[in-house]
């Protein structure tokens, strides 16, 4: 997170749910991120459905987050 950049918010609360569950899911497949993975509350986040973006380092190619495009799934 700098200043000066900007993301956007998940499009409604199933959008939420399903990108924290992926994380969730990449949290027991490979351990935990080494980066993001938490959602915004704070500096005007906590209207939205923020999610810091999130990087996992030891995924393997059996991981479903490695497998499975699930932003086609955020969307309605």
């Amino acid at each position: 997170m700098q200043p000066g950049i900007d993301i956007g918010p998940a499009v409604d609360q199933a959008q939420l749910d399903t990108v924290l569950d992926y994380i969730e899911i990449g949290k027991k497949e490979a351990g935990a991120p080494a980066s993001g993975g938490n959602r915004l509350n704070g500096d005007g986040h906590a209207k939205g459905y923020f999610v810091e973006p999130t990087i996992f380092a030891d995924v393997t190619k059996t991981c479903a987050i490695a497998q499975e495009e699930f932003s086609d799934r955020c969307w309605p």
